[in-house]
C-alpha cells in the first residue's frame, strides 16, 4: 500500500519535492500494529486508507479485504477471557435459587428483609453493650484504684498499730519491772525501819535527843500509793494493748476482705473481657451474614424485575 501511494504520486508529479514528501508522509502514515488484537484489523485499515471515495460508497457482494489475520491458536488465546467470564456468569446463575412464582420470591425477599432486621437489631445491641462494657471496665479500673489506695492506708495503719505495741510491749516491761523493784523495797522496809530505829535510839542516848531515820511511815505510805498507782497504770497499758490487738484484727480482716474484693473485680474484669471478645467475633459473624443477605437480596430483587 505505502509504495502504490508512492508511485501514484510520483506518475503525477515526477521528481518534484512535493511527491517525495507526499511519499514519506504516506509511508508514515500506515504503522505497525502494536499489538496482536489490533492485527486483525490491519487489512480493514490498508483498505480504508487506500480506497478512494468511489471504492467507499460502493456496494459490492464481496468483502474486498481479509476478515481476519490470527489462527485459531490466536483467536482462542484472546477469547479464553471472555469465554471464561461467561462461563462464570452462567454457573453463578445456574447457582441461584430458582423460584416457582413470584409469591415464592416475594416471601423469600420477605424472609430474607426479616433476617436483615434480626442481625441489624442484634448489631445495634451489641453496639450498646459494648460502649456499656467499656462503662463498667472504666468503673472497675476505678474501683481497683480506690481499693489500691484503701490497702496501702490499712497496711500504714497495720504497721502504725505494731509500732504502738511495740511501745506498749516495752512499757509494760519497764512498768512491771519498776514493780518487782517496789515490791522487794517494800518488803525490805520492816528490816530497814527496825535497823534505823535501834541507830536512832542509839544516837539518841549518845546525842542527847538527836534522832535519825531513813524512811519514816509517810514514806512508805508513799511508796505504798506509788506502787498501787504503777499497778494500776500497768493494767490500762495491758487494756490499750489488748485494744490494739482487737483493732489490728480488725485492720486484718479488713484488708483481707479488700483483696478480695480486688480478686472478685479482676475476674469481673476477665469476664468483661472475654464477653467483649465474643461480641466481637459474633458481630464479625453478624456483618458477614448480613452482607451476604444483601447480595441474595439484590439478586431476588433482579430476578424480580
Amino acid at each position: 500500500m505505502p509504495d502504490e501511494v508512492a508511485l501514484a504520486v510520483n506518475g503525477a508529479g515526477g521528481d518534484d519535492p512535493l511527491s517525495v514528501a507526499l511519499e514519506v508522509e504516506s509511508k508514515d502514515i500506515i504503522l505497525e500494529p502494536p499489538t496482536p488484537e489490533l492485527a486483525a484489523y490491519e487489512s480493514f485499515v490498508r483498505w480504508l486508507l487506500g480506497s478512494s471515495l468511489e471504492e467507499l460508497t460502493a456496494i459490492s457482494d464481496t468483502i474486498p479485504f481479509t476478515t481476519s489475520v490470527l489462527g485459531p491458536d490466536d483467536l482462542d488465546s484472546t477469547d479464553n477471557g471472555l469465554c471464561n467470564k461467561a462461563n462464570s456468569v452462567k454457573s453463578d446463575r445456574n447457582a441461584r435459587p430458582q423460584f416457582e412464582s413470584l409469591s415464592h420470591a416475594q416471601f423469600a425477599r420477605a424472609e430474607a428483609e426479616g433476617d436483615l432486621e434480626a442481625i441489624a437489631d442484634l448489631i445495634s445491641i451489641a453496639r450498646r453493650e459494648f460502649s456499656g462494657i467499656d462503662e463498667k471496665l472504666l468503673d472497675i479500673e476505678e474501683e481497683r484504684d480506690n481499693s489500691k489506695e484503701r490497702i496501702a492506708l490499712l497496711e500504714a495503719r497495720i504497721v502504725k498499730h505494731l509500732q504502738d505495741r511495740d511501745l506498749a510491749i516495752a512499757e509494760k516491761y519497764t512498768t512491771e519491772k519498776q514493780i518487782e523493784e517496789a515490791e522487794l523495797f517494800n518488803s525490805q522496809q520492816p528490816q530497814r525501819s527496825n535497823s534505823s530505829s535501834l541507830l536512832g535510839f542509839l544516837r539518841l542516848t549518845d546525842r542527847k535527843g538527836s534522832t535519825s531515820s531513813n524512811y519514816s511511815e509517810k514514806d512508805v505510805e508513799r511508796f505504798q500509793k506509788e506502787v498501787a498507782d504503777i499497778k494500776v497504770a500497768t493494767a490500762l497499758a495491758k487494756t490499750e494493748l489488748d485494744a490494739y490487738y482487737y483493732r489490728l484484727r480488725q485492720l486484718e480482716k479488713k484488708c483481707a476482705a479488700v483483696k478480695f474484693e480486688i480478686a472478685q473485680a479482676s475476674a469481673l474484669e476477665d469476664d468483661l473481657k472475654a464477653n467483649l471478645e465474643q461480641l466481637a467475633r459474633e458481630k464479625k459473624q453478624s456483618v458477614a451474614k448480613l452482607h451476604q443477605i444483601s447480595i441474595f437480596s439484590a439478586e431476588a430483587s433482579a430476578r424480580l424485575r
